[in-house]
């Protein structure tokens, strides 16, 4: 992906980048990309639709889930990068069962 749009570009860069292109344009603007790895390189992505998907950094290892409307302790425990890929290419849905105490 080429990046040649400015405000594209911008969050990609670096504070005190000598480019001179500012920084954080693009933070809460709906619709334009945001920085969530604070500039770490991204070994694979899986995005099925929007606020649900899957960033894994090369460097760390570490993964960045995103599921709106899961608890976080099922994203964490229940939702590995296997099931975003499964799902992403088999086109299959995937049912997790919930157990709530009030």
């Amino acid at each position: 992906m080429m990046l040649t749009s400015g405000l594209l570009l911008a969050n990609y860069l670096l504070v005190g980048d000598p480019s001179g292109m500012p920084v954080g344009v693009n933070k809460k603007v709906p619709g334009m990309m945001k920085d969530e790895t604070k500039g770490k390189t991204i070994k694979e992505v899986y995005v099925l639709r929007a606020k649900l998907y899957i960033i894994k950094v090369y460097e760390e290892g570490k993964e960045n889930k995103k599921c709106k409307g899961i608890a976080k302790a099922v994203i964490k425990n229940a939702i590995s990068h296997k099931d975003y890929k499964k799902c992403l290419f088999s086109k299959e849905n995937q049912y997790i069962q919930l157990y709530f105490t009030v």
